[in-house]
């Protein structure tokens, strides 16, 4: 094994990757300077970024995600019940947790499998999550990753550790395998008169999950609604922050900017918009009392669009931060629950690439999974210097998810390293997704000068609704051509890429078909990912020995014939035949998408 200390940049990343910017060099250095080297059974070198993103993690964060996959049940109704009793055990989770003690970490139980699913989903967007844990919790909790796959790896699989089983019990009064065919009433409180409903499963899904579905209580007849119960709990936070309690309004204590917590900022903020003794507030509180069915958001916006309009004529709204008015609104909006997002919404959107993950055999490669940590490295890189949208592959998302998913350790890697918390919006539109993937594409190959998937943007990017426009604005269309151009440079040719599951275990013996000079796989990744290239064959991706041909022999020099590294060595390898031998042959070609390139 290679020491940290003696393991150079030079060495790591070839010439054309060494950065001019004192400050990325400085990022490219910490980070592999203070990885753990490594090698797998297939003696591949690997970096271990900030001790959790590593194949060994990876390889537990997958195990993971196929158990999450087994508990979605195909009747939609069955599932939404499901899912929404393991939001509310989620929620009873952290309330036990936080009052009481425990000795030291290890002590520390593991919940249910639901709560786990629940918990993954709400760590996914880390600026809601360090927000929500600050604003409702006196501590904070690591998901147990890597604890989850020892026992996992010690009961064959079986989500079953007797310890934390009695805890959750004896604590919460409830199963530890929660029942998807449970049809047990849901409780409720109205949040107007505190009596406690017992609703029916089907019409409480029907609550949490239809917006126009609405129950009446039945005390004070009060109609409850996601909109009426999240309105409410809008304006209770509100009351209890001018009453002097120590409570702050979802959505101001942590920047969406930069991830900064900042309470002096909150309090300022919340003076300034959400005074009770200022008129708008005043009048909206008297129509409130009046009838209650005034607590609503349609209200509430008009209100706060008064307050604003207010400071703006007392040249006061310069002091409140921008954005903070729509991040409060959509901590609130269609949230009932205490938390600033829907997680059983969050869960399900994560499901579209957890199947991508558990159906495809490839990314359970040793090979892959090592190649991914260094694709997130550079992708890190990229964050860096990047104020645009960067949309990472389904490989670099893995290794992104990874390492969300140890909430403190993330924080303060990127705020360091990125100077802000990288955040991970999953709710981005579909047309904001492929703009910034197509950038993605070019700024990484600028960057790198290798390609960054194995599918063309404009597959996405290139809209029906542009090319209409092309054709009555000519200037459009020039433009569009260009940016076609400069995008393409980005991906590599899908007829290259080698992507049968099978040939990703077969690690000896390849036939030289013009099919393998690239390898890797693509793939369309959802939400906030779109696609994947990655190498599948090379087996050192640090090291480049100039070898053409065979994978099993080049370790990076064999970017032609089989290898697929061409572009990679011949740009920045130590050694000028490789260069002019193969990489030319390959041209920039990178492996599978870029995964290789100036790596290996």
């Amino acid at each position: 094994m290679e020491e940290p200390s003696k393991f150079s940049t030079q060495r790591s990343l070839p010439k054309n990757d060494l950065l001019s910017n004192e400050n990325e060099t400085k990022l490219t250095s910490e980070i592999l300077l203070t990885s753990e080297l490594t090698t797998a059974t297939t003696n591949l070198k690997q970096i271990n970024i900030d001790g959790v993103v590593n194949t060994k993690m990876l390889h537990a964060h997958l195990a993971m995600l196929a158990k999450f996959h087994s508990l979605e049940q195909r009747d939609n109704e069955i599932d939404e019940r499901y899912l929404l009793r393991a939001e509310k055990r989620y929620l009873l989770w952290l309330k036990i947790l936080n009052n009481v003690s425990f000795k030291d970490d290890e002590e520390i139980p593991i919940p249910p499998i639901d709560v786990c699913q629940v918990w993954h989903a709400h760590l996914l967007s880390p600026l809601r999550y360090f927000e929500d844990i600050k604003r409702l919790y006196k501590r904070e909790f690591t998901f147990p990753l890597a604890k989850l796959h020892e026992l996992w790896s010690k009961t064959n699989g079986d989500h079953m550790d007797e310890r934390s089983k009695q805890f959750w019990e004896e604590n919460t009064k409830q199963p530890w395998v929660l029942d998807p065919n449970d049809t047990s009433d849901f409780e409720l409180v109205c949040p107007w008169c505190s009596t406690t409903l017992m609703i029916t499963a089907n019409n409480y899904v029907k609550l949490m999950r239809n917006p126009k579905h609405s129950e009446t209580c039945d005390k004070c007849k009060f109609k409850l609604s996601i909109e009426s119960l999240s309105a409410k709990r809008f304006m209770d936070d509100i009351q209890k922050y001018n009453n002097g309690k120590k409570v702050y309004i979802a959505g101001t204590l942590v920047s969406t900017f930069n991830g900064e917590y900042n309470e002096e900022k909150a309090i300022s903020d919340s003076d300034y918009l959400f005074k009770l003794t200022s008129t708008p507030w005043k009048s909206l509180l008297n129509q409130i009392n009046e009838n209650p069915e005034n607590c609503n958001w349609t209200k509430i916006v008009k209100c706060i669009k008064s307050q604003v309009k207010f400071l703006k004529s007392e040249l006061l709204f310069k002091n409140v931060r921008i954005g903070i008015i729509l991040n409060v609104i959509l901590a609130y909006s269609g949230t009932p629950l205490p938390f600033s997002i829907g997680l059983v919404s969050a869960v399900i959107r994560q499901r579209e690439f957890t199947n991508k993950m558990v159906n495809n055999s490839w990314i359970n490669d040793s090979t892959v999974q090592s190649q991914a940590t260094i694709r997130y490295h550079k992708f890190l890189l990229l964050q860096k210097d990047a104020n645009r949208c960067l949309v990472p592959t389904l490989d670099i998302d893995l290794c992104w998810h990874t390492h969300m998913l140890h909430a403190p350790l993330y924080r303060n890697f990127t705020n360091k390293h990125m100077n802000r918390i990288i955040n991970h919006d999953d709710t981005l539109s579909k047309s904001t997704l492929a703009n910034g993937f197509a950038e993605t594409s070019s700024t990484w190959y600028q960057k790198f000068n290798e390609p960054y998937t194995c599918e063309h943007p404009k597959k996405y990017w290139l809209t029906t609704k542009k090319m209409v426009a092309a054709i009555f604005l000519p200037p459009y269309a020039i433009y569009l051509m260009y940016k076609i151009k400069k995008y393409k440079k980005g991906t590599i040719k899908k007829d290259k890429v080698q992507n049968s599951s099978a040939e990703i275990n077969e690690k000896t013996e390849y036939k030289e078909k013009e099919i393998n000079k690239y390898s890797g796989a693509c793939g369309i990744s959802p939400g906030f990912i779109f696609f994947y290239g990655i190498p599948l064959t090379s087996p050192t991706p640090l090291e480049c020995k100039g070898t053409c041909g065979v994978p099993t022999t080049s370790s990076c020099g064999g970017g032609c014939g089989s290898g697929g590294c061409g572009g990679g060595c011949g740009g920045g390898g130590d050694s000028g035949a490789c260069g002019g031998g193969c990489g030319g042959g390959c041209g920039g070609g990178g492996c599978g998408g870029g995964g290789c390139g100036r790596y290996g």
